[in-house]
């Protein structure tokens, strides 16, 4: 079964507007899958390469866009692999839960987001609805003009089972009012950076 709300109605009379954002409202926790042989153009709800995403960018926009969390859990789980594009969380998602980026759980280091430039994961000038957690992963900022791990918005970052690699910014950086993240478990730190 699926969920839809339409979130603008005409004329306040109850009818709906057909140009108005449907959101598909969650009754449970829901997996989609980012790997560096995906395609944007798929679902995100398969593990294959025809079925999987490309970017982590992409796969939390598309959460944004399209659905209400409905109070449970999103996750954004990361096959084997370097990715050369980290996610700049730009926008809130809608009806509170959280949202889970996953990598390796048996190898952490398997999965390194290592950006060309920009930072790694980063909360931008936005107030998230919930928790926006980083699991499971290498984060690797040589290149990058921000830090592996940064929240510049109010709000809660959790990182667990991370190795920090070396980083041409900070490992960790939160620098807003209200800004907060939080290292749950026990991590890495295997390369320099100008701050941790």
């Amino acid at each position: 079964m699926v969920a839809i709300r339409n979130l603008a109605y005409a004329n306040g009379a109850g009818a709906t507007n057909p140009s108005a954002t449907i959101r598909e409202i969650l009754i449970a926790d829901r997996t989609y899958y980012v790997r560096t042989d995906g395609s944007n153009s798929n679902t995100g709800l398969v593990n294959t390469a025809g079925g999987a995403w490309l970017t982590l960018q992409f796969a939390y926009d598309y959460v944004c866009a399209n659905l209400d969390l409905g109070g449970f859990q999103v996750t954004l789980q990361m096959a084997d692999g370097t990715y050369t594009a980290g996610l700049n969380a730009t926008q809130p998602w809608t009806g509170g839960g959280s949202i889970l980026i996953q990598g390796n759980t048996g190898a952490l280091s398997n999965v390194v987001i290592a950006p060309s430039s920009g930072p790694g994961c980063i909360i931008s000038n936005t107030t998230l609805p919930g928790q926006l957690i980083v699991d499971y992963v290498k984060l690797d900022g040589s290149n990058t003009t921000g830090p592996s791990l940064g929240n510049i918005g109010p709000g809660v970052m959790i990182g667990k089972h991370i190795d920090f690699a070396a980083s041409a910014d900070f490992h960790v950086a939160a620098t807003a009012p209200g800004s907060l993240i939080k290292l749950q478990t026990a991590y890495t730190i295997s390369g320099g950076a100008d701050g941790h």
